[in-house]
């Protein structure tokens, strides 16, 4: 039931995690810290997490996937 619970709040964080890699004021180390937690979303949960990524406005999306790529 937790598990379920924490899984609704995925497109929340996914949405803030946006809102900081696209921040200026936000370190790259953290927003590296981020692209590893989305990259790892991605690895574990993919066809769950495409919708939650393509509901993302486009400069978002773009954002997190460069720093999900970095490795």
């Amino acid at each position: 039931f937790l598990l379920l619970q924490i899984l609704t709040l995925v497109p929340d964080v996914i949405h803030v995690f946006a809102q900081v890699v696209v921040s200026p004021d936000e370190s790259d180390e953290v927003k590296t810290t981020i692209g590893k937690a989305v990259s790892h979303l991605i690895s574990v949960y993919g066809q769950q997490m495409q919708p939650i990524l393509s509901a993302l406005p486009p400069a978002h999306a773009n954002a997190l996937a460069a720093f999900a790529s970095r490795r």
